[in-house]
């Protein structure tokens, strides 16, 4: 019965023990624990050159993650819209030569880029 006993006593003890938490091989850090910081980028689906009538495929990410579908994004100042399907959101046709500025919007992320479309 006293084995039993001494048994219990240290399962106790290891359970409490490896209950705290350490970051840095071991080392107790003052304060709060660091949260994460969120990063949202938007980009072109595929890079390269964009000529007119091409459809440009705008991508945006949060954390690594894909979020166009739910990101809105604004290409020169006019929201593209957002049928039924999802990719009508994210999805653009280049119909004259020139720099086009992007913007991507989600939630209380903002991020931007831009893209020249050329001649044929």
């Amino acid at each position: 019965m006293r084995i039993y006993k001494l048994l219990i006593i240290m399962m106790v003890f290891v359970g409490l023990h490896s209950c705290s938490e350490y970051w840095d091989n071991g080392k107790r850090h003052p304060g709060p624990e660091p949260g994460e910081i969120p990063e949202f980028k938007a980009e072109l689906f595929v890079p390269g050159v964009k000529r007119i009538g091409d459809t440009i495929m705008l991508k945006a990410e949060l954390n690594g993650v894909d979020v166009s579908t739910t990101t809105v994004f604004k290409v020169n100042g006019v929201e593209l819209k957002r049928d039924y399907s999802p990719l009508n959101g994210n999805r653009y046709i280049a119909r004259q030569i020139g720099e086009y500025n992007v913007v991507a919007t989600l939630d209380d992320f903002t991020d931007g880029f831009m893209f020249e479309v050329v001649r044929d």
